[in-house]
């Protein structure tokens, strides 16, 4: 089955937020990352919680999230004008 199909029961459920833990909270705000994406994500393998290595292997398996956050992380650089 492919990712879509496996949350698709999910949907009669009440979505549970993802605990992201202090360090990926504030990196996943950076990054301007989808956070409904990363908690289905997070969901789908049961994740009890999500860390910075947890946004690094969702930003490796969502290109285009991978793609926004990369530029974000430019645009907004400290120090940049």
């Amino acid at each position: 089955p492919d990712e879509a199909d496996a949350g698709a029961g999910d949907a009669k459920r009440p979505l549970k937020r993802a605990r992201l833990g202090f360090i990926a909270s504030a990196a996943a705000e950076q990054w301007g990352l989808d956070m409904e994406g990363l908690e289905l994500w997070a969901r789908r393998r049961q994740l009890p919680g999500v860390g910075v290595a947890d946004l690094l292997d969702y930003r490796q398996e969502h290109p285009e999230e991978d793609l926004a956050a990369g530029l974000s992380s430019v645009l907004f650089e400290p120090g940049r004008s």
